[in-house]
């Protein structure tokens, strides 16, 4: 575990946004039924990571130009970080995705279901702690990649 002395600028965020940046911060987020997906490429310094919903979108169609609902969902939340590292000419293989959530019992098979659908887009997940029962304070560092995850109670966060 690594600690910092140097003062970071300090992002929260909050459910259905995202943040990305090839600048040294810190991204702060409280869970509480959702899920936080952070990715970085160590080659060029880049991370993104959004808070969303622990559910894969039931859209039939296939999602086309805009969508109000693209961090909600973790697969849309997904495809839309894809195509800001592909912009950057990341691979894949580049990528290492950490998972962090508390979620329900129902929210668990899109988790699973989320997870298969990395791996199928030869993404590795590098860190996975989801729950089903505890809340969590997420320091993500976007220089380095790292994820500290802090147990909370509910009353806190």
């Amino acid at each position: 575990m690594t600690l910092y002395r140097v003062q970071l600028p300090l992002t929260y965020l909050k459910p259905g946004e995202s943040c990305y940046t090839d600048e040294p911060s810190l991204v702060m987020t409280s869970l509480r039924s959702s899920v936080a997906i952070m990715m970085f490429n160590k080659r060029l310094h880049f991370s993104g990571i959004c808070h969303v919903r622990p559910v894969i979108c039931r859209n039939s169609k296939s999602c086309t130009g805009h969508c109000d609902e693209a961090f909600t969902h973790m697969d849309c939340a997904t495809k839309q970080m894809f195509e800001i590292f592909d912009v950057l000419g990341v691979s894949r293989s580049e990528v290492d995705v950490k998972i962090f959530g508390c979620v329900d019992v129902t929210a668990c098979s899109d988790t699973k279901i989320f997870k298969a659908m990395l791996r199928e887009e030869g993404l590795h997940v590098a860190d996975s702690h989801v729950t089903d029962s505890l809340n969590k304070k997420i320091l993500f560092f976007t220089h380095t990649g790292e994820v500290f995850a802090k147990k909370v109670k509910k009353d806190k966060i």
